[in-house]
């Protein structure tokens, strides 16, 4: 596999310039080189990344930390958000209904009218009918921010299965004849400044374009506080108002601070961008590492039609996400030199080559060892299963039967048989092993779990 650099040098040889009337790049020596360069350069240093239990932890940091029911810390602020803005928006509701607070501020209502483009869907196939625009009414700006906050306590502020791709959702209802009209729901829209983003961590990016959007909504309230006099910002209502929006803000500031704007995220972005390269890239790419559906999964190959449609966005962020794994490489070497420094500060370590695995410390060759001389630490199974096991949970996810078999016919009870004896044989993993009929895994914080 060539080196990082080499393969951004070969991006930059490309010799693309930019035609200022059209909407995408266009390259002087054809499509063709492009796609020499991904399928010879950038498919094989993904398909060998994504093995590595570093590059699979920060990949699937995302979805690991802010999925409900993860128990992360991250996650636990962003279960405070709901109850937070239900708090903000009954003091606000409260200070803005008062006319002597409303009445300085000359709040006046707007016109607004909606324009919905409806589809129906029957055993006929799809049919769009008109767009239809609502008369203009007055609306109440104070009623229609205080709607938008409302709203975020129903939202699901994290939404995983957009990790290749972002989710559209729908609402159905019917329409005056009694047909189906499905109409798109705008507030799942990732809000985006600039263009939009098409690979990289969607998860945490979509999220956080969901808190702007509700600091948005406070900031109107916050500019139109800031305009009362001396006197009524005293006023009770409002300096409740006023704490509830601050203590708001900081909750978004402390969730962003472990999300968008944690120092290790650029790293964590550029491992999603070359997961996705890899499953769009790849003829028969591994996903089984990835706690995803399988229809998630199966909207991995997407990113190979933006690339196709020369998007500016998605080269950049390629060849933009090769020369940050770079370091990784050095990492790891870096490690293999501290092995003892890692055995003391990881639950679980793992070192490839030569085998052997630390448990709390222990290392599991020397106790069998010390147990019997002569006797084989581990067998070619043990090795294998031992090295699937711990690779696995750094990254957050199970081994699955077909992996270790693939094609291979064995009994239901090939794997759980194996998972047992591993457990009679070395106690330290078998306190940590779980194993059902087509799966098993080490129940351990991956961030507890090195591999070198």
């Amino acid at each position: 596999m060539e080196d990082a650099a080499v393969i951004s040098r070969s991006y930059e040889a490309l010799g693309f310039h930019v035609d200022p009337h059209a909407l995408h790049r266009e390259f002087k020596r054809g499509d063709g080189d492009l796609t020499a360069w991904l399928e010879t350069d950038l498919r094989p240093y993904a398909a060998d990344l994504v093995k590595r239990p570093k590059v699979r932890s920060l990949a699937t940091h995302s979805l690991r930390t802010l999925a409900p029911d993860s128990g992360s810390e991250v996650r636990k602020l962003i279960d405070k958000l709901p109850g937070r803005v239900e708090r903000t928006v009954e003091s606000l509701r409260a200070a803005f209904t008062e006319e002597r607070i409303r009445g300085p501020l000359l709040i006046k209502p707007v016109l607004r009218s909606q324009v919905v483009e409806k589809f129906t869907f029957s055993a006929e196939g799809t049919r769009a009918l008109r767009q239809q625009a609502s008369p203009a009414i007055p609306i109440d700006p104070v009623s229609e921010c205080l709607a938008a906050l409302a709203d975020w306590q129903k939202t699901p502020l994290v939404d995983t299965r957009g990790y290749f791709a972002h989710q559209t959702q729908f609402i159905d209802a019917k329409d005056e004849n009694g047909s189906t009209v499905r109409l798109q729901d705008g507030s799942f829209h990732p809000i985006f400044p600039g263009r939009t983003r098409y690979v990289g961590d969607l998860v945490a990016r979509e999220f956080d374009a969901r808190l702007l959007a509700i600091r948005g909504d406070l900031r109107w309230f916050s500019s139109r506080m800031n305009q009362l006099s001396v006197e009524l910002r005293a006023d009770v209502l409002v300096m409740q108002a006023y704490e509830d929006v601050s203590s708001l803000n900081q909750l978004i500031d402390a969730i962003r601070a472990d999300v968008l704007l944690h120092e290790e995220f650029p790293l964590r972005d550029a491992c999603c961008v070359l997961t996705q390269a890899y499953a769009a890239l790849s003829p028969n790419p591994d996903l089984s590492w990835l706690p995803l559906d399988e229809s998630v999964l199966a909207t991995g190959g997407l990113l190979r039609t933006h690339v196709r449609s020369n998007r500016n966005s998605v080269l950049d962020h390629l060849k933009q996400a090769v020369k940050r794994t770079q370091r990784l490489y050095a990492d790891e070497n870096k490690d293999a030199e501290n092995l003892d420094d890692l055995i003391g500060r990881y639950r679980v370590v793992l070192r490839r080559n030569p085998f052997d695995a630390w448990v709390d410390g222990k290392s599991l060759r020397t106790l069998i060892e010390s147990e019997s001389t002569g006797r084989i630490p581990f067998t070619q199974g043990e090795e294998q299963l031992l090295k699937e096991l711990i690779t696995s949970a750094s990254g957050g996810s199970e081994v699955l039967a077909r992996k270790l078999y693939g094609a291979i016919p064995v009994s239901a009870s090939t794997l759980p048989t194996r998972c047992k004896r591993l457990r009679e044989k070395f106690p330290l993993i078998g306190a940590l092993l779980e194993s059902r009929t087509q799966q098993c895994q080490l129940k351990v914080d991956p961030e507890e779990v090195r591999v070198v």
